[in-house]
């Protein structure tokens, strides 16, 4: 499923916000105080809740051949009360840990990592992969959900000895020495593939059945995860939900997907889950300018300011038009303008004395303000030419 068009009235500080055609990837974009924040938790709230609401209203389109049997349509709108018990029944229903489709899943910006109660284990107990979860799992915190991930790994870990240990005894009774450990999968494989992909010069470990906690090796000494930087958490964390919950045909929203993470790193990571399970339709709100910048191909929506009006907040940023063409000119991105960042145009190169004076001036005073060398007088009045 995804969600094709939004309209909201009367979420302060916003009046009207109404955005339609919506792509896979739908980037949320504004500066600090605009409401972003607020638009995204007034939706949350909708979707959990799901009762009609005059303020809210959303399209939700079916993403695979299983929703639009269900829905005996390819379209829901949730100001039909028909088509909202529809959509609530769909999210609700039952799913597997490892199968999770058809629903809405919140990665929130506070993403910590606490210490991880163990797990009650024991004898002939189920295969937590195929365990079934109620379908509104997906919107509780993504620590919450961490400390679920690392004890499901430890209790697949347990499962997987049992089974081998059973099969064992039956080839021995059976007066067979053969046993293909490849019908035994390594459940730790994708979580440590992942693991070495986003933090290349580290190495996760086979685990201590006794001990909770996973472990890491770096430069021959062994660490707790909790030791990594505030980023490798980050992106950790994240990058484990979606390989445990195998996340295919959700809409799936993430608050500051950024947060304590390089530039590149966050690039990286939203590139990594595009391409992570099928059909997914990611919702970003974002203070990134590589972000919005790399994303102007799908939906990028640029929250202005209420000027009071019923005029619509909702701008889509596209990277055929004039502004985003200067700035390329400049050497600079959509996003800058999207996060209300103004350009100052100053003569002289970037390692210019020009620059490193105008910056000690304008630094505490303007912070909003880019500065950008461009050259000598010519291209000044060239650029001016240009927008004019």
């Amino acid at each position: 499923m995804k969600i094709r068009s939004i309209e909201v009235t009367d979420v302060p500080p916003i009046k009207r916000f109404e955005a339609n055609n919506l792509s896979e990837v739908v980037v949320l974009a504004g500066p600090n105080g605009v409401g972003k924040t607020r638009l995204i938790v007034a939706l949350l709230n909708f979707i959990q809740n799901l009762k009609p609401q005059n303020n809210i209203r959303l399209e939700i389109e079916a993403t695979c051949p299983e929703e639009s049997q269900k829905w005996k349509k390819d379209l829901l709108n949730t100001a039909d009360p028909e088509d909202i018990a529809l959509w609530q029944e769909t999210l609700n229903f039952g799913k597997q840990r490892r199968d999770w489709r058809s629903s809405v899943v919140y990665i929130e910006s506070n993403r910590t990592m606490r210490t991880v109660s163990p797990s009650s284990l024991g004898y002939d107990m189920p295969d937590p992969w195929t365990e079934v979860v109620g379908g509104n799992a997906a919107l509780a915190t993504l620590t919450q959900r961490f400390e679920e991930t690392q004890n499901s790994i430890f209790r697949k870990l347990h499962w997987r000895r049992d089974v081998i240990g059973k099969k064992g005894i039956e080839l021995i009774k059976e007066g067979k020495e053969d046993m293909k450990l490849a019908d035994f999968p390594d459940p730790l494989k994708p979580f440590k593939n992942a693991f070495r992909q986003l933090l290349p010069s580290k190495e996760l470990l086979d685990p201590n059945l006794k001990d909770p906690g996973l472990q890491y090796r770096y430069e021959g000494q062994t660490f707790n995860i909790a030791s990594l930087s505030s980023g490798e958490k980050e992106v950790l964390i994240i990058v484990f939900d979606f390989i445990l919950r195998n996340y295919d045909d959700c809409i799936i929203v993430i608050d500051e997907p950024e947060l304590h993470l390089h530039p590149e790193l966050s690039y990286r990571l939203v590139r990594t889950l595009k391409t992570t399970g099928s059909r997914n339709q990611f919702v970003l709100c974002t203070h990134s300018p590589d972000i919005i910048s790399s994303s102007l191909n799908d939906s990028v929506i640029f929250l202005a300011p209420s000027t009071g009006n019923e005029t619509n907040q909702a701008i889509p940023i596209r990277d055929d038009n004039e502004t985003s063409q200067a700035l390329k000119a400049l050497g600079q991105s959509i996003g800058i303008i999207s996060l209300a960042k103004k350009i100052v145009l100053i003569e002289g190169e970037e390692a210019s004395l020009d620059k490193q004076v105008y910056s000690d001036i304008l630094r505490d005073r303007y912070p909003s303000c880019v500065l950008v060398p461009c050259g000598g007088k010519t291209f000044l009045s060239s650029f001016a030419d240009f927008q004019s």
